[in-house]
């Protein structure tokens, strides 16, 4: 399974500029060549339709895009070859999680937890508002290719948060919060900065405790707030999340059902066996050999 990520963007030159906080590319047929029908996502995407139209699958699931979406993507996705119309002109935007908290705390934005706990979502944007974000994506593009300067850096942060904002502005649309975007709860920090911990790690931490004590809190206070802002307490939060590792890496041959046993903390690959076929009904090797049909 080939992982799809800014490095290995940069090193098959498929990029039309990037730094090492993002990638951006126009030709999203480059990346579907490798010899495996499916491609792990490693970072946040997302991607601008212009023109044509397209269908993809996230981990099985089907996505009809077409001129004027919008289509964001979490990492750590399974993305399946895509059927592409022969028109399809696309911006596609890369970025580390890191790089998206970074701007977000800098300009006092908001994450929205709803969007944090989706797999993808898809913007149906009009056209006003499409060419509003591919102006910015130009402009980042162009401060890229530019030489260095003292401020060059602070001015692509500064157009990527600006285009995060225009991001919000657009889904509001759809999906209003109730909470004001600036002023948030101490609580809702949390249970966010939880979700960004989950996105962000290779492998995750199946103690709630061991979330709990990183951002300073009780096991029962910050599964309650998980509870209150979720609709799910912390252990489910982490189960769902180390179950679709376990899945995106059972259908990579290159793993050992005991080589993935200890990557996601498991004490032997019995325990990991029990644990994936109580919540999924199958055993590992079982969804392994059903995925690889």
């Amino acid at each position: 399974m080939k992982q799809i990520n800014i490095q290995s963007l940069y090193e098959e030159q498929l990029t039309t500029y990037q730094d090492n906080n993002m990638a951006i590319l126009r030709n999203i047929q480059e990346i579907q060549k490798p010899s495996s029908e499916y491609l792990l996502l490693d970072s946040f995407a997302f991607i601008v339709v212009m023109q044509g139209n397209a269908q993809c699958f996230v981990d099985d699931c089907v996505c009809n895009l077409q001129a004027g979406d919008i289509f964001l993507c979490k990492p750590k996705r399974i993305l399946k070859k895509s059927m592409l119309s022969f028109d399809l002109d696309i911006y596609a935007v890369f970025f580390q999680i890191d790089y998206l908290i970074k701007i977000v705390k800098d300009m006092n934005l908001s994450l929205d937890i709803k969007q944090l706990l989706k797999d993808y979502t898809i913007i149906h944007c009009q056209e006003d508002e499409l060419n509003h974000v591919k102006t910015y994506i130009q402009l980042i593009q162009d401060k890229l290719k530019n030489a260095d300067t003292a401020l060059k850096k602070k001015s692509i942060d500064m157009l990527f948060g600006s285009m995060v904002y225009e991001l919000k502005d657009i889904n509001s649309r759809k999906d209003e919060e109730e909470e004001n975007d600036i002023v948030i709860s101490s609580g809702k920090n949390i249970v966010t900065s939880f979700l960004e911990m989950l996105n962000n790690q290779d492998s995750v931490i199946r103690s709630v405790n061991g979330y709990a004590n990183h951002l300073h809190h009780s096991a029962k206070y910050f599964s309650s707030l998980c509870k209150q802002y979720t609709g799910k307490t912390a252990r489910e939060l982490i189960n769902e999340e180390v179950i679709h590792r376990s899945q995106v890496l059972l259908r990579d041959n290159q793993y050992t059902i005991q080589q993935i046993a200890d990557r996601l903390g498991f004490v032997n690959q019995s325990h990991f066996g029990v644990f994936f076929k109580r919540h999924t009904g199958l055993s590992p090797q079982k969804y392994r050999a059903s995925s690889l049909d």
